[in-house]
């Protein structure tokens, strides 16, 4: 039976991955042909994958459009707020001192 070796991507340069393995929990520098290796042949089970750049522009542009989306809110609640002060003075009887 096989079984992978779960581990933590630690830190990331261009030829070696640094691993935290959970079970043991100890730290190993790995050349990354090798780890990518690993990892394709099941060897390992990375618990905290690297976002390929098209996942983190995605996420980029999925917290952009949140953004805009809570200023366009904040905008909209603002404007409803100055109508409404607006209509309850029009509303009001001006007292005359």
């Amino acid at each position: 039976m096989h079984k992978s070796i779960k581990v933590r991507i630690i830190k990331e340069t261009t030829n070696r991955v640094t691993l935290r393995f959970m079970s043991t929990n100890s730290q190993m520098s790995v050349l990354r042909d090798e780890f990518e290796k690993r990892v394709n042949e099941g060897t390992y089970n990375v618990l905290n994958p690297t976002p390929t750049p098209e996942q983190v522009a995605e996420a980029e542009a999925a917290k952009k459009a949140e953004e805009e989306a809570a200023k366009a809110k904040a905008e909209a609640e603002v404007a409803a707020s100055a109508e409404a002060t607006e209509e309850a003075e029009a509303a009001a009887p001006e007292v005359e001192e």
